[in-house]
């Protein structure tokens, strides 16, 4: 009987002091395609087709997603200056609710003070006002843009609406980014 030994279809090759069997032709070609198709693929550290390595964007990913988990807090003291006149507001931001105090000093008026409730809204602050002067309490609608670590006021024209002031069209405020309310450590208890 003429039996080939199985051993002979394979090639014999000897690395680093030890025998090898190859796969003949067809057989070793696809090995060697999927094993170049495996390391062709990203790996942690390879370039991405941007340029970016995978590993960086993940980073970058991570950062992002802790950025938008952690904005800056807008909670705390802020103080507006104009000439003789000071403006106090202090805000506490817990999700898009805000709440605080705003006083008004003003050197040659009455003075207000009142509690603010509103929320935040993208890169905007909407809130009621509601203040005590002159012996009256009022309410009035303020808007606040958030820039940097500052908190500028809007101005538009307004109208009563029921027993509260409001502007009459949020869309054309104008910012005062010339004298904004800027933050600073909140006062200790006395």
């Amino acid at each position: 009987m003429n039996h080939k030994n199985p051993q002979k279809t394979f090639k014999q090759k000897v690395v680093n002091g030890r025998q090898q069997m190859l796969h003949p032709g067809p057989i070793r070609s696809i090995i060697f395609l999927l094993l170049f198709a495996f390391a062709c693929q990203n790996t942690p550290g390879s370039t991405t087709a941007s340029g970016n390595s995978t590993d960086d964007s993940l980073t970058n990913f991570v950062d992002a997603t802790q950025t938008l988990q952690q904005p800056p807090s807008l909670s705390g003291c802020y103080q507006m200056t104009i000439k003789d006149d000071t403006a106090l507001l202090q805000i506490t931001v817990n999700d898009s609710i805000v709440t605080g105090t705003l006083v008004y000093l003003f050197r040659e008026k009455d003075n207000n003070r009142g509690e603010l409730t509103g929320a935040l809204k993208g890169e905007y602050i909407y809130a009621d006002y509601t203040f005590y002067s002159e012996g009256v309490i009022s309410t009035r609608e303020v808007v606040f843009k958030i820039k940097d670590q500052a908190l500028v006021p809007g101005f538009g024209d307004i109208m009563q609406r029921d027993s509260k002031i409001v502007f009459t069209n949020k869309d054309a405020l104008q910012f005062q980014y010339e004298t904004p309310f800027l933050k600073q450590p909140c006062p200790g208890p006395n």
